[in-house]
Order: C-alpha cells, then structure tokens, then sequence
C-alpha cells in the first residue's frame, strides 16, 4: 500500500510542479487539487489511524510512540491544510 500511495504522491508532487510553472485551466486544475486533497485525507486515514493505532488490553498504543504520531499527524494536516489552500485559490 506504501508504494501505491508513492506512486500517487510522486504523480501528484509532478502535478503541483506543473500548474506552479505553466498555469493549467483553473476547472482542470481545481478538480485535479480535489482528487489529491481527497487521496492525501485517504493516506492520513489510512497511515495514521489503520497503522498508527492499535487496542490491546493496556487501552491505545501509537506507534511508534505517542510524540512521534503526533509530528506525522500534524506534519500531514498540514500538507492537506496547504492542498486546500491551494484549491481555494483556484
């Protein structure tokens, strides 16, 4: 799943590049930025909660710790904060 979603960030970092340098249609564009907000909210799904968390009789365990979930949660909204920004400005 890590390499799938690889692929797709690369695909999509190729993408920002793209329309930063020559300017797409803004609908071709907005939509584009949509799909990838929507995928980078699917991988912070995914990573953070699916594989980051798991319930054992001890009650929630991050991992790999507690701090070092927090900085790739934060680190994550944050990119998607930018994405949405992004497509705002569209």
């Amino acid at each position: 799943m890590e390499i799938v979603f690889g692929v797709i960030e690369l695909a999509c970092g190729a993408f920002l590049l793209y329309d930063a340098i020559a300017r797409m249609p803004s609908k071709t564009s907005g939509m584009v930025l949509v799909i990838i907000l929507i995928l980078w909210l699917a991988r912070i799904v995914w990573t953070q909660l699916f594989q980051g968390l798991d319930t054992n009789s001890k009650g929630l365990v991050f991992h790999p710790g507690f701090w070092a979930w927090m900085l790739t949660t934060a680190t994550d909204l944050v990119i998607a904060a930018g994405l949405w920004v992004a497509y705002k400005n569209e």
